[in-house]
């Protein structure tokens, strides 16, 4: 698994959430191995996603806080998000988005992920 040097270049990964975590659990189940986790996909600024598949270009983002109005909701956070997807789409990355709503989501998600592996050439 490729790791990513964090914000001040040290060679280590954020500690994860706990829907990371049964993300990352669910994936397993589902027989996929994780490529990278926080992968800095963009050659300048610091974007990053949460679990990705460099190879394929395919990257998927644990989106917590939907209840809790975090960040990934507020307006200059999703504002933020928007242009962080919009140019991983230009750079030719696949990106899902996996809301984190207390129900199946990581088995969902997790299931995308496998599918959209497998149709990526």
């Amino acid at each position: 698994m490729l790791t990513c040097p964090n914000t001040r270049g040290e060679n280590h990964l954020k500690e994860p959430s706990k829907a990371e975590v049964e993300f990352e659990a669910a994936l397993r189940s589902l027989g996929v191995e994780v490529d990278a986790k926080e992968y800095k996909f963009h050659p300048v600024r610091r974007w990053r996603f949460d679990f990705a598949w460099p190879d394929k270009k395919v990257a998927i983002e644990v989106e917590g806080g939907v209840y809790m109005r975090g960040r990934h909701v507020r307006p200059k956070g999703f504002i933020g998000d928007c242009e962080k997807y919009n140019m991983a789409l230009l750079m030719g990355w696949k990106v899902l988005r996996a809301p984190v709503d207390g129900r199946d989501w990581s088995i969902t998600a997790a299931a995308n992920v496998k599918r959209l592996l497998r149709d990526t050439k």
